[in-house]
């Protein structure tokens, strides 16, 4: 399909500062944020010196979920599922400026994945790029902030990030995930599926880094304390993916090249780090990567706390001394 800048929405586009990337309009607005983190001069020459793509989750669970996604150029939010104050000093400790991000990215409407938007967006005039059926279900912050809608309905590009879409399995008005590629790099971002369609595996299958769903152990969930209806829907065919389906998908994505995982959206209740890596062990271990000693690296999302996932080239040599699971992750981010 081909791809489409977002460049001719005159109304949004006075609303978004100059230098983002993603549009030709010189004029520029201030962010209607007070207190925006200041960007020291060393800060700003560290941002030269990231990884040509990056992953950086902001919160990671059934709580609220929020992902930095950039470049040394461009920058974006998906989802915003916690409150506007902790997004904007999440993003201040890895020095970036709210009002230059190039967007907003909503996967779906979900409280968990909504509740700082509103506020967000009072804060900092950003546009919000989603399907038209998502942000209507958002209701009042819908009507609210209609001029900053940006309507996803094929491939586009923000900045340096070549971004795509793709339609997941889920109990909400037209869920989806994003992909994210730039230069000889593929990023995506898939949490809240009940399965994974040919759709979703194909969208997945040359990213290099990749925020996965691993919600829940389906026998801690049948055991645990939620209503007969709650666990029917967690485990239905609309509701989050479990350990096991994503340590197989993982198994079928591996193309003997790095892949580097941050697992997310996991469970308080219904999942813990052990059962997580337990299920990744055994379903890696039965399809022989781990003999092949792959370049499968992943670790835990953090309930409230950055989490990266960033490209980077590894020898020969140093692929050969990996293991599949960093056990040191394990302490750090349980």
């Amino acid at each position: 399909m081909p791809k489409t800048q977002f460049n001719t929405l005159e109304d949004l586009a006075r609303e978004i500062a100059n230098g983002r990337g993603q549009y030709t309009e010189q004029n520029t607005i201030k962010s209607a944020a007070q207190d925006t983190p200041s960007i020291a001069p060393s800060e700003t020459m560290a941002a030269m010196e990231r990884p040509e793509l990056e992953m950086v989750t902001l919160a990671s669970s059934s709580k609220g979920n929020a992902t930095l996604v950039r470049t040394p150029r461009t920058q974006v939010l998906v989802d915003c599922g916690i409150s506007a104050r902790r997004i904007t000093q999440a993003l201040a400790e890895l020095h970036v400026d709210p009002a230059q991000l190039a967007g907003v990215l909503l996967t779906h409407e979900h409280s968990d994945h909504v509740k700082g938007l509103a506020s967000f967006l009072k804060r900092y005039s950003l546009p919000v790029y989603t399907t038209r059926a998502t942000f209507q279900a958002l209701g009042e912050t819908a009507v609210t902030h209609a001029r900053r809608f940006v309507e996803v309905t094929r491939p586009f590009t923000l900045g340096d990030l070549d971004v795509e879409r793709f339609a997941i399995s889920h109990d909400a008005a037209d869920p989806g995930g994003f992909t994210f590629a730039a230069t000889r790099m593929k990023a995506a971002v898939c949490t809240d599926l009940g399965f994974v369609s040919s759709d979703v595996e194909a969208a997945l299958r040359e990213a290099t880094l990749l925020v996965l769903e691993a919600n829940h152990d389906p026998v801690m969930l049948r055991e645990g304390p939620y209503s007969a209806f709650l666990k029917a829907r967690i485990l239905g065919a609309r509701g989050h993916l479990a350990n096991g389906e994503a340590g197989r998908l993982l198994a079928r994505l591996y193309r003997g090249r790095r892949l580097d995982v941050i697992l997310a959206h996991r469970s308080e209740t219904n999942n813990t780090c052990a059962a997580v890596a337990a299920a990744m062990e055994t379903m890696l271990d039965a399809t022989g990567i781990k003999e092949e000693k792959a370049g499968i690296h992943w670790q835990h999302g953090a309930v409230l706390g950055n989490v990266r996932c960033e490209s980077k080239t590894v020898t020969n040599e140093e692929k050969a001394c990996e293991t599949i699971v960093n056990t040191s992750l394990l302490s750090r981010f349980c």
